[in-house]
């Protein structure tokens, strides 16, 4: 009689493990440095909630009538399987998002259909799925061939475009609320403009060294207290 099982790995050399979880979460502490924190990445599995929770109380209870008026039946288990784990979960998938956010916009980048070994699969946002000629579910086979559709995602037009559009749209309005700041008092400490705009000191020094470069202001520093005092207004630019 012919053997028909394939050729076994006890080293499990033979499977890749996935680490494509990892590497988004790299990609979040990415740019999150890049930014200075003034955009944010995200990943987090999918979850639901429920729009109408009468409706789906009220069926529950009735599958739950159902299925107590009838005999319950379970598979019986021979000794040598019985208390095993199946390992086809592990086999089962979850969805999880990958997505960028400022204090005014957020953008969902794709959404990784994951589990334990590959294939996964990625969806693509529709715009950088035509831009790249990237099927928008796709399947992904390997580690590497994952961080090279993912850069190539980071790095389309559409990405950067949204990028600098967060950017520039919160950079006006950070700039434009110090500025309000500012008029009424212009002793105010770095940490307390910090706090007045909810950010932290680093991302508002950031914000204040272009304000300065751009000359709208002019930074003092007398007896080791810094102040920024108003040059002209972005209204008059």
């Amino acid at each position: 009689m012919a053997d028909m099982w394939p050729e076994l790995f006890e080293n499990n050399s033979e499977f890749e493990e996935n680490r494509a979880l990892d590497i988004l979460d790299e990609q979040v502490n990415a740019i999150n440095d890049k930014t200075n924190g003034r955009i944010k990445g995200i990943v987090t599995e999918i979850k639901y909630t429920d729009n109408m929770p009468g409706l789906t109380s009220a069926l529950s209870t009735f599958v739950s009538l159902l299925s107590a008026s009838k005999i319950s039946q379970q598979e019986v288990l021979e000794e040598e399987l019985d208390s095993k784990l199946d390992i086809n979960e592990l086999y089962q998938t979850t969805p999880y998002k990958f997505e960028i956010f400022s204090d005014s916009f957020r953008f969902r980048i794709l959404v990784l259909i994951n589990r334990k070994d590959f294939p996964i699969q990625i969806t693509l946002d529709e715009g950088i799925s035509q831009e790249l000629k990237i099927e928008k579910h796709k399947l992904i086979e390997s580690n590497s061939q994952f961080e090279e559709v993912l850069s190539s995602i980071l790095r389309s037009t559409k990405m950067k475009s949204i990028l600098n559009r967060m950017l520039n749209y919160q950079e006006t309005e950070i700039e434009g609320r110090i500025i309000n700041i500012l008029k009424v008092q212009t002793d105010i400490s770095l940490s307390e403009l910090a706090k007045r705009i909810k950010m932290t000191r680093s991302s508002t020094l950031f914000i204040l060294n272009k304000m300065v470069e751009k000359g709208i202001l002019q930074e003092y520093n007398e007896n080791r207290k810094r102040s920024w005092h108003i040059v002209k207004t972005t209204e008059e630019d």
